[in-house]
């Protein structure tokens, strides 16, 4: 027989394509409607897809526009209460997100900013200033009102060559 956490770990992988509207694939009656587990693991497998290269989607997203994706989606493909906590989890620019500040510099994300009405403003870390210039900058805290900053746009790290694991 089949154990109970293999069980679910199974429903899990058949449903994760069974969207929360009832439609997806595969095109099955299920009057109960996806299991929690086939819902996490739908946002799970889209958060990757979407920021991975894959052979049907070559240029991956930044895991901010990922995110939106999702919560674009919440209520009717996704679970919206699954889908808050995994952005709350994330923080809306996850650890390691290549930015470029209003001042012109670039920055890493270090960490989210716990608090979800601050969710758009975490720790940053400056790499290069306004013209480009590598720095080993400091780490700033972008809630914090006389830093004066704020993420002016995200930036594909892989495009700029810039290896965010380093920092």
């Amino acid at each position: 027989g089949v154990d109970a956490l293999t069980a679910r770990i199974m429903q899990g992988s058949f449903e994760h394509h069974l969207n929360l509207d009832g439609s997806g694939y595969p095109r099955v009656d299920y009057p109960r409607g996806v299991s929690l587990s086939g819902r996490i693991v739908a946002i799970a497998d889209c958060y990757d897809a979407l920021t991975s290269a894959r052979v049907y989607h070559r240029i991956a997203e930044t895991p901010d526009a990922t995110l939106r994706y999702i919560l674009e989606r919440s209520g009717t493909i996704y679970d919206p209460i699954l889908a808050k906590l995994f952005v709350n989890a994330l923080g809306v620019y996850p650890v390691g997100t290549l930015c470029q500040l209003s001042s012109g510099e670039l920055g890493v994300v270090m960490r989210s900013n716990p608090d979800p009405e601050q969710w758009e403003r975490p720790q940053v870390k400056v790499i290069a200033t306004p013209a480009g210039d590598a720095v080993d900058g400091a780490e700033i805290d972008l809630s914090d009102p006389d830093v004066g900053r704020s993420i002016a746009r995200t930036l594909d790290a892989r495009r700029h060559g810039i290896d965010v694991a380093r920092y």
